[in-house]
Order: C-alpha cells, then sequence, then structure tokens
C-alpha cells in the first residue's frame, strides 16, 4: 500500500518541508527504486525535498554501519543550514567537511563512501566521497555520461592528490579491466 511504500524512501513521510516530504513517484519508478533500495538497503538512502530543491544521498558504510547511518540523518542537515543558495558546489563540499568534523568527535573508526544528488530549479549538482559513483543516462539509456569521479588511490590523480594533503596509502592493488577485455591487478 502506499503507506508502506512511502516509509521505506521518507524519514517521516507525514510531514513537510525540513523534516521530509511526500513526493509523487510515477508508477513506473516504483519497480526501479524499489530495487535500488533492496540492493542499497534502505537505511542507507536520504531522500529529502523542499521547494525547488531535491536531495538524494546514498551512503555506504566501510567498518561498520555507523558512519554511513550518520550521513544518512545528518548530511543534508549541514547542507540546508547554511547559506546554501549562495554557492552550491561550495555548500556541498563544506557539508561534507562540516560532517566529517563532527564525525570524528564520535571517536568511531567507521568511514563511508557518500554520494549526493541535488536539483535546484532544474539544475543538477553531484558530489561524491570515496567509491560511489553518478552516471547520469538518457530517457532510453542511450547514452549515459559518468558525472562524478572515484576517489581511489590507485588513480594517480588521486595519489597525488593524497600524498599532497599529507595522507599516506597503504595498499593501491585493484583489479581493472585491460584494452584487451582481460582483466589484471595493478
Amino acid at each position: 500500500n502506499d503507506q508502506d511504500y512511502e516509509s521505506i524512501f521518507f524519514k517521516r513521510p507525514d510531514t513537510n518541508a525540513r523534516d521530509g516530504k511526500t513526493v509523487y513517484i510515477r508508477p513506473d519508478f516504483h519497480e526501479k527504486l524499489s530495487r535500488i533500495v533492496q540492493v542499497i538497503g534502505e537505511d542507507k538512502i536520504t531522500i529529502y525535498l523542499e521547494e525547488n530543491a531535491k536531495w538524494f544521498g546514498i551512503y555506504d558504510g566501510h567498518g561498520g554501519p555507523k558512519c554511513s547511518q550518520f550521513l544518512k540523518e545528518n548530511l543534508h542537515e549541514f547542507f540546508f543550514n547554511s547559506d546554501w543558495r549562495k554557492d552550491i558546489p561550495n555548500a556541498m563540499r563544506k557539508a561534507f567537511i562540516d560532517a566529517d568534523a563532527e564525525w570524528r568527535k564520535k571517536g568511531d573508526n567507521s568511514g563511508s563512501c557518500g554520494l549526493v544528488i541535488f536539483i535546484y530549479k532544474n539544475v543538477c549538482y553531484a558530489a561524491n566521497l570515496g567509491d560511489s559513483r553518478a552516471i547520469l543516462t538518457s530517457d532510453k539509456c542511450n547514452k549515459c555520461y559518468q558525472i562524478t569521479k572515484d576517489h581511489k588511490p590507485s588513480n594517480p590523480e588521486e595519489q597525488k592528490r593524497i600524498i599532497e594533503n599529507g595522507g599516506k596509502i597503504y595498499q593501491t592493488t585493484a583489479v581493472t579491466e585491460l584494452p584487451n577485455g582481460i582483466y589484471d591487478t595493478i
């Protein structure tokens, strides 16, 4: 029934504005969204809606679920409690930084990758952390565009960024597909 369906996707479907808002989802997308939730897990998804603003977040915990749960419940709050309308990309970046600083205070060693899609006045913004990836497709998947870049230490650009910021890389082994279609370890 509708209430069961809404309870999967919305934290509090009976409220509006900052506490969550019910939105109509076309029936042809119900199955697709249900599959996404089934694969990812409803405890790792945030859907937050305000007038002209839609926030979709997916979080994948590492070393336990606590950090991804924290991000699910708080990352959008860091964003919406800022003056985000002045500079959306920097407000998204600052929300991740502020959430990280707040999480570190908790003393838990778990972490999380994260992917946020934010749509405001029909402009789509994407932010990711870790190896979460967003791909934009045309209506019938005739064209696909990767709109985020994975943050993996096996990527030379990412290695450079990590080292320049005082980080260390302990493992760079990854499985990759070579041009001839054979998979290899790098």
